[in-house]
């Protein structure tokens, strides 16, 4: 998030934080029982999110380099195998709202940077743009040959680019 910075999830089960200007390993955070799917940091930076193949989201204090188990006041969107999106509070720890209306599984999903939209890439080859607030689908993109695998706004939340397995 600020340049410096990147995060890894892996096939190996483990999330790995790098410093991009000294090309070195920062930390491994492990946690995970399956592979590491999607990663995502904090509007803040201090925390980041990881969704596995184990059907878990675990949120990590990037500073103290740990799983967080209570974490302070912020919303978190999930992807999952059967096909929504759903958002949860993980001050109180629970489930907020579910977005229906993928056909497939969904890969990826991403805050616009004022945190009012969500968007979210999925196997049935489509990215959806939600209304975070008012909890409904604004719109859907095709256009993908192949299952969209993430999707991340821009800093000025303008822009929305969109990774596939297209060829």
């Amino acid at each position: 998030p600020d340049g410096v910075a990147l995060v890894s999830g892996s096939t190996d089960n483990t999330v790995k934080l790098w410093d991009t200007n000294q090309r070195r390993l920062l930390h491994t955070f492990e946690g995970h029982q399956f592979a590491v799917a999607s990663v995502s940091f904090s509007s803040d930076d201090n925390m980041l999110a990881t969704g596995s193949t184990d059907l878990t989201v675990k949120l990590w204090d990037i500073s103290q380099r740990r799983l967080l188990h209570t974490p302070d006041g912020k919303t978190l969107a999930s992807g999952s195998a059967d096909n929504t999106v759903k958002l949860w509070d993980t001050e109180q720890q629970r489930l907020l709202h579910t977005f229906k209306g993928h056909r497939s599984p969904v890969n990826s999903v991403s805050f616009s940077p004022d945190g009012k939209t969500l968007t979210s890439g999925s196997d049935d080859k489509t990215v959806k743009l939600w209304d975070a607030e008012q909890r409904r689908l604004l719109h859907t993109f095709e256009g993908h040959t192949s299952w969209v695998r993430s999707v991340n706004f821009s800093q000025n939340g303008k822009t929305l680019a969109t990774g596939s397995d297209d060829n």
